[in-house]
């Protein structure tokens, strides 16, 4: 079933140089407009809708149009296979903040939990119960034995079209949405004072941020994520505002939408 490259050295040489190109990209470029854009199509659409929410908490339903999109931006991402992803992401839950968790930033250096950095073998070690579900799904499993084919013709396209898109359609977004990720996986984990807070008291080090849900349009609510994995909405007081979930319910869902406090592992 599983026949692809999947390697992990060339998975961070890749999110590296495009966190270098979302900070100095912007100086070869003149497609600013085009690039925020597709900041959105992966940050929000490829790794906050679809890797976090749809494939790895299933807060939502969708019709096979919008699940195939979402597939395809959750590749051109570069956060790593919906399949590796996912089951890295619900082992994370459910090991949260201690010596098992992939990318605690109290476990292990902080550089390795901003950009994810899990070596191969804890990856290897994660049940396959945690993909269980999505190895059904033949588009999922499609998309991760041809994952790094998809990337590479999407970049060869455009190339060929003017080499300046490489950097303002593929690197400048891959590198939001590996500073995003960071955000959650690490700066969201921490207790930094008058930025940070929590709603409630769960087992981990995970908290609310009103200035990091502003630079990762909507995923900044991490202690309300962590509090209730399997809601799409992650805002949960009056006076917080989830910008994702709004483009979820007005694009995305289909009448169903899960609303659950326990993370399903199938």
């Amino acid at each position: 079933m599983f026949k692809a490259y999947h390697s992990v050295k060339l998975l961070k040489t890749v999110q590296m140089i495009g966190f270098i190109s979302f900070f100095a990209g912007w100086f070869f470029i003149d497609f600013y407009a085009l690039a925020i854009l597709f900041c959105f199509l992966f940050g929000v659409l490829g790794q906050g809708i679809g890797l976090h929410r749809y494939f790895s908490h299933k807060s939502f339903e969708t019709g096979y149009i919008r699940h195939r999109l979402l597939i395809l931006f959750s590749v051109l991402s570069t956060t790593g296979s919906i399949l590796h992803y996912a089951a890295g992401h619900r082992y994370h839950h459910a090991k949260s903040d201690t010596e098992q968790d992939i990318h605690s930033p109290h476990y292990g250096s902080w550089i390795h939990a901003f950009f994810s950095w899990f070596d191969k073998d804890k990856l290897k070690n994660i049940p396959l119960i945690y993909m269980k579900n999505l190895v059904k799904d033949k588009n999922v499993v499609f998309s991760h034995n041809w994952y790094w084919h998809i990337i590479i013709l999407y970049n060869f396209a455009l190339f060929m079209i003017d080499p300046r898109l490489v950097i303002a359609c593929y690197l400048i977004p891959v590198g939001y949405t590996r500073f995003s990720g960071g955000i959650q996986s690490m700066l969201l984990h921490m207790n930094i004072r008058w930025i940070n807070y929590r709603n409630y008291e769960v087992k981990d080090q995970s908290h609310n941020s009103w200035l990091f849900n502003i630079l990762t349009f909507g995923e900044g609510y991490h202690n309300n994520h962590h509090r209730k994995p399997n809601d799409y909405n992650f805002a949960h007081r009056w006076y917080e505002f989830d910008p994702t979930a709004m483009v979820i319910r007005t694009c995305f869902a289909d009448n169903k939408i899960v609303d659950t406090t326990q993370l399903k592992k199938g």
